[in-house]
């Protein structure tokens, strides 16, 4: 079709300030509802591009509309603004100016595309004016990390005002090779939760353990029993996670290795392809660390964090991204995977609203992995990645 070649040859006019953008984003670095100078360049690059009525919400969410003048549906396209409490490298590449703070998921990069597929389907939205029906929303989201934004962008109405009738997201992950598109017909997204375990007792030197209560040994009982929760009462047929992510002894100082302490601080994370099985794991933890604690005459705090919802991709949507992907990339570079992704993300809370589609574009292993401080945003996935997000659009408003 005569446009793609106009959007490959937009793409390529672009990629360089693109990059430097992304080089930009990923030196300010901010957590979730932070992201203040990143929404000010997210602002500033759009209204560059042409976009007049950008609006800030959800504290630091930006959103921006593409109108085509004529009646029809919506599309949104959304990506993640907020980094992680990670300490960058010294010699990083374009390093965080931020202490402590660093875009190891890749959000900068993601952002980075989005400005780019923004540009591009301006442009050729200009050019072809005819070419679709309807408008874009283009959702930068804040606190993805702390699995907050999406449910205030959509408490705040951002998938209103024009009312959205299809949402699509995207991940790089680098478990896959270098721009390979992928995408679960099962579970695009895990549901998921974290837990921490307070386990108070009664702490002093070794020598009067008779008189006191060791939490160590009743914290290594726990962590034991929770590791085979999701072997003893998930289904083998459905993926479950339960996992101990931390042990922590409190109540002695650095040195000490004679003095049993007085608490100890389990945390934890749950995976699950279903809010039932979720349910279920989490009141099993809750009856099992009780009883233990019970047991030992000890007193035990369990708090769960913020829950997530497993995201399902709706078949339609994921029809049409991939056979818009392999349109452009061939077949080979386009999978689709029948194991659910084990991996919470709260785009999962649009996808509960609308329909939609959430996929994975692979970073390549030779870059590191997610939320490590060796981890690196590919690059050279940027040009393929926006024309594929840019005719989804299109080919959504078309058909």
């Amino acid at each position: 079709m005569q446009y793609t070649q106009f959007i490959v040859d937009i793409i390529g006019g672009i990629l360089p300030k693109i990059k430097k953008i992304r080089h930009k984003l990923h030196s300010v670095p901010e957590l979730g509802f932070q992201e203040e100078r990143t929404a000010e360049i997210l602002i500033r690059e759009l209204q560059n591009f042409g976009y007049r009525d950008v609006v800030r919400m959800a504290c630091t969410g930006v959103v921006a509309v593409l109108d085509s003048t004529r009646p029809g549906k919506t599309v949104a396209l959304r990506v993640e603004m907020d980094a992680l409490p990670i300490q960058e490298p010294e010699l990083a590449p374009n390093r965080s100016k931020h202490d402590g703070v660093m875009h190891a998921c890749g959000h900068d990069g993601h952002m980075a595309i989005l400005l780019a597929t923004a540009a591009v389907l301006m442009e050729t939205l200009i050019k072809y004016q005819n070419l679709f029906n309807g408008k874009i929303k283009f959702i930068f989201q804040p606190a993805e990390e702390i699995s907050q934004g999406s449910e205030k962008m959509i408490a705040n109405l951002a998938l209103e005002n024009p009312r959205v009738d299809a949402i699509y997201g995207f991940h790089n992950i680098s478990r896959y090779n270098e721009g390979l598109f992928v995408v679960s017909s099962r579970c695009a997204t895990s549901g998921g939760a974290t837990f921490k375990i307070n386990v108070h007792g009664k702490g002093g030197y070794v020598s009067s353990k008779h008189k006191l209560c060791n939490p160590i040994y009743v914290g290594s009982i726990i962590v034991q029993s929770i590791n085979d929760i999701a072997s003893r009462i998930i289904s083998p047929s459905e993926p479950a996670i339960v996992e101990i992510t931390k042990f922590y002894s409190k109540g002695f100082e650095d040195g000490v290795k004679d003095r049993i302490p007085d608490m100890v601080e389990i945390c934890g994370a749950i995976r699950t392809i279903s809010e039932e099985s979720k349910l279920k794991i989490k009141n099993a933890i809750i009856k099992l660390v009780n009883g233990i604690a019970t047991a030992f005459d000890m007193v035990v705090e369990n708090t769960f964090g913020t829950d997530i919802h497993p995201g399902f991709n709706n078949p339609y949507e994921t029809t049409l991204m991939l056979n818009t992907a392999k349109k452009i990339l061939g077949e080979k570079r386009v999978k689709t995977i029948d194991d659910p992704i084990m991996s919470p993300e709260d785009f999962s809370n649009y996808l509960k609203e609308v329909p939609g589609c959430f996929f994975l574009i692979g970073n390549g292993s030779e870059n590191g992995v997610l939320h490590e401080d060796k981890y690196k945003f590919n690059d050279n996935i940027i040009p393929d990645s926006v024309q594929v997000l840019s005719e989804i659009a299109i080919e959504y408003l078309k058909s």
